[in-house]
């Protein structure tokens, strides 16, 4: 799989990542990270310490982008339909709010 999200089922935000992928019919591998015990290396990806992050081997092997709100957003970019956000451009931002 090209895309993996680390993160933790509990987190609302991963949730809301892994959801955006299903919609979408993304499939996608799960590495469960929690941001209270990360390892070492997560640092390197996350640098706010947050979970989720994305990496998406598509692109290379140091794609990885934090943030569930730039997550989605990239993936509504890349995998346009189905769309998950309006066209209307408050009727987006509020949807992304």
């Amino acid at each position: 799989m090209s895309i993996t999200v680390y993160g933790s089922g509990l987190s609302p935000y991963a949730r809301k990542v892994m959801i955006c992928l299903a919609e979408k019919g993304v499939d996608y591998a799960n590495e469960a990270i929690s941001s209270f015990a990360a390892p070492d290396w997560f640092a390197d990806i996350s640098p706010l310490g947050k979970i989720p992050v994305i990496r998406d081997e598509d692109v290379g092997p140091d794609a990885t982008l934090p943030d569930s709100s730039i997550i989605c957003s990239y993936l509504e970019g890349k995998y346009p339909q189905p769309a998950l956000y309006p066209d209307d451009p408050f009727d987006r931002a509020r949807a992304q709010w």
